[in-house]
């Protein structure tokens, strides 16, 4: 679902992930009340006299007594249930439509953003690594039109360019260092 949001929707998106004990909990939790939710009334006419039942009240409808009561608690709780997730659902949209205007507290315009990702034999240890980003940062810095340049592990919330589109217009090549 998160493929179809643009990636400059939602902050931070990149730190959304699968929390896999909540799925489970949640699938249980799932499977448990269509359990019990199919049990509840097939429990139910397993304690109906039918021949009593039917001598007493031929004109009564099922929907009386007892069970008429649980049917219509049960309908309330669904229409609660599903008025609070609705509700819910909406407050966190709208929670994320007000984060997009918060003030980042700098300027992103200008800003060129891109991954370097390190793989190889080359960059096993820490020490290469480190290595890898203190000479791609001193080239960022000594390439003419470069005010500021700077590492993060995380991406901050601007429109991040692709590095291919970099290389053709600053001759930065992460190959070569």
């Amino acid at each position: 679902m998160l493929a179809l949001v643009p990636k400059s929707m939602i902050p931070r998106v990149e730190e959304v992930s699968v929390d896999w004990g909540v799925l489970v909990f949640a699938l249980g939790m799932s499977l448990l009340t269509g359990v019990i939710s199919g049990l509840a009334p097939a429990l139910q006419t397993l304690r109906v006299d039918v021949i009593r039942n039917l001598k007493e009240g031929a004109g009564k409808t099922g929907a009386e007594g007892a069970r008429g009561r649980l049917r219509g608690a049960l309908v309330v709780a669904e229409i609660a249930l599903a008025l609070t997730l609705a509700v819910g659902a909406w407050l966190l949209l709208r929670t994320f439509a007000n984060l997009r205007g918060v003030d980042k507290g700098f300027d992103s315009r200008d800003t060129l953003t891109f991954y370097i990702s390190p793989r190889g034999k080359s960059y096993d240890t820490v020490a290469k690594m480190n290595d890898l980003y203190r000479r791609a940062l001193e080239r960022l810095r000594s390439l003419p039109g470069v005010e500021s340049a700077a590492l993060t592990n995380r991406k901050f919330n601007t429109k991040s360019q692709r590095v291919k589109e970099s290389k053709k217009s600053s001759g930065f090549f992460p190959a070569n260092l």
